[in-house]
């Protein structure tokens, strides 16, 4: 992209900083996603910048612009919401235990704590992961994984009670918080 390009933009400059204030203006009311005018024309420029080939004309400059600060502001407001989605979640360990309560941090957990603790579960012990796995998520009863995983049913219990007390320990919590129940 040459002088044509700058020499373009230069020209139409004001319009494309109407375009950015108005595309901040729409996306005030999306949750995090705010972004003042100038941000997103600068992002739509590093992105025009960016492209193999170059707007040669007003229409194609406002255009391409548009979309790259929709498509910029989006970007924003979806790594908030995904930033403050994967942070703030608490999950209850033990059923009846609310995690939404103001003192969550007792007995409640965060979701990326919860799933450091699966995956070294997985790389630790990982007949014990997979039990855990057929237990918790798909329900299936101890003997149920016992013909699945073709073991006996005493050492899936002794697989759940395992895991359960390798989940628990990396949470901080009792190593009967689960149960050995199956």
């Amino acid at each position: 992209m040459g002088s044509d390009f700058a020499a373009l933009v230069a020209a139409h400059y004001d319009d494309l900083r109407a375009i950015a204030r108005r595309e901040a203006y729409r996306m005030r009311h999306a949750p995090d996603g705010h972004a003042g005018g100038t941000s997103l024309l600068g992002d739509a420029m590093v992105r025009l910048l960016r492209q193999r080939a170059a707007p040669v004309n007003r229409e194609q400059l406002l255009g391409v612009a548009t979309l790259m600060m929709r498509r910029a502001a989006l970007n924003r407001a979806r790594a908030a919401r995904a930033a403050r989605r994967s942070a703030a979640i608490t999950v209850p360990l033990v059923p009846g235990d609310d995690a939404t309560a103001p003192d969550a941090g007792v007995g409640g957990v965060r979701l990326d704590e919860i799933r450091a603790a699966i995956d070294d579960l997985q790389a630790r012990h990982p007949r014990a992961a997979e039990v855990l796995a057929l237990s918790a998520v798909c329900g299936l009863t101890c003997e149920r994984i016992a013909q699945h995983l073709r073991i006996g049913t005493a050492t899936v219990e002794r697989d759940l009670r395992l895991a359960r007390s390798v989940i628990a320990r990396a949470l901080g919590q009792a190593e009967d918080a689960g149960g050995a129940g199956g």
